[in-house]
């Protein structure tokens, strides 16, 4: 007689995060232990905020590194990780951190501009299953009187995506556009990297402006859905882990 395998903890949830289990009864058992499984991966690793770069020691009128900061925003350098969960990247010399009431923000009352004075990137990197597609969204905004609106994404399976939002005639009231891409994950991590490509070399420059970077997870490679028997064993396996966790509840009261 074959021993049947003990199915973890770990399998169960990979089956529920993939869809494995999708019209099945154990789909709605997934849905009842899984309810941020569609979460925001950024603020999931990061910290609730993250994503629209909420969270760091912002000081306003400072500058980390760069070469100065103003009203309502603070200059950050190449290789600043100022922003919690982003690091400042090339090639030109930084970009700037800015903040409401002057510069209008989606989310919160943050947002980050890609150039300081020349063209840079902001990147962040979090865990992701090979194989996986995820969504990436974010809002662009830029300035009518500013000299870039144009920008390069990056993520897994996208390469340098070129995104182009429009023009706002005022900062503090600046529109930003939509912008929703899919990729692939091509390792256990994924680094999101966005880059202006504004062709000026110092002087005053802006935009474009980003806020708002989610990555959710939208499936997994094509499984076969388990035989009832594994499906049995799942069952059994989740029903252990409950009464695990509630023999652990009443000895801990």
């Amino acid at each position: 007689m074959v021993k049947p395998q003990a199915t973890s903890h770990k399998s169960i949830l990979t089956s529920c995060s993939r869809g494995m289990l999708r019209g099945t009864f154990l789909y709605a058992v997934c849905s009842f232990i899984l309810p941020t499984a569609n979460a925001n991966l950024i603020d999931a690793t990061y910290g609730v905020g993250a994503g629209s770069f909420e969270l760091g020691n912002f000081v306003n009128g400072g500058a980390d590194g760069a070469s100065f900061g103003g009203a309502d925003f603070m200059g950050l350098a190449v290789g600043s990780t100022a922003i919690i969960g982003w690091t400042v990247g090339g090639p030109g010399d930084g970009v700037d951190w800015l903040t409401t009431p002057r510069f209008g923000a989606l989310d919160g009352v943050h947002s980050v501009d890609l150039n300081h004075t020349i063209a840079s990137s902001i990147s962040t990197t979090i865990p992701t299953i090979t194989g996986d597609v995820y969504d990436l969204s974010f809002g662009a905004a830029a300035w009518v009187s500013g000299t870039s609106n144009t920008g390069l994404v990056s993520a897994g399976s996208l390469l340098n995506q070129n995104f182009s939002t429009t023009l706002s005639n005022t900062l503090a009231a600046q529109a930003f556009d939509p912008f929703v891409f899919q990729f692939t994950a091509t390792g256990s991590s994924t680094t999101i990297t966005f880059k202006s490509t504004n062709q000026l070399a110092g002087g005053f420059t802006y935009g474009p402006v980003i806020d708002n970077v989610s990555v959710n997870f939208v499936s997994g490679p094509v499984t076969s859905v388990p035989e009832p028997s594994s499906i049995a064993l799942i069952l059994m396996g989740l029903g252990a882990e409950i009464s695990r966790k509630a023999l652990k509840h009443r000895k801990d009261s």
